[in-house]
């Protein structure tokens, strides 16, 4: 009864850790580093191609099932949101072998209790230019890190 009681604390106080990872078979780019203030994160990532465009998706799995998360502009086209790491802006087509910064808002609510899954996928036209994971571990708390 007390571990109940434990557990009922723990997930009600909210905490989370994000961990960032490349999309598991996939043979496209993912992030160098991720840099994640809660569902802010900011992603580091080198494209090994031109893009002339990125667009976003976002998928949510819980118990296995994805559910596309539409993202509010500008972060539907990362295209809008890209810097060099330097900080100033970058465009539309990109530079291959160069590193790019891209900030998303992903403000979506999630269950604390389960470990969701998050996938960012980045589309050139149809095809996939760039992925990234992020597994919310419900028994470690997020950090403004």
């Amino acid at each position: 009864m007390n571990f109940l009681f434990v557990l009922i604390l723990i997930s009600a106080l909210g905490l989370n850790q994000a961990t960032w990872t490349d999309c598991p078979g996939l043979n496209v780019p993912g992030p160098d580093s991720v840099n994640s203030k809660l569902l802010l994160p900011v992603l580091r990532i080198t494209f090994q191609d031109v893009h002339n465009e990125l667009r976003s998706r976002v998928t949510a799995f819980m118990l296995g099932i994805g559910i596309n998360l539409p993202l509010d502009p500008p972060f539907d086209d990362l295209c809008n949101v890209i810097t060099f790491t330097n900080g100033t802006q970058a465009s539309c087509p990109t530079i291959s072998s160069v590193q790019y910064e891209i900030q998303l808002d992903l403000g979506i609510e999630y269950n604390p209790m389960s470990q969701t899954r998050l996938r960012v996928e980045m589309f050139d036209a149809d095809v996939l230019a760039g992925c990234a994971e992020m597994l919310i571990d419900p028994f470690v708390k997020l950090t403004n890190e």
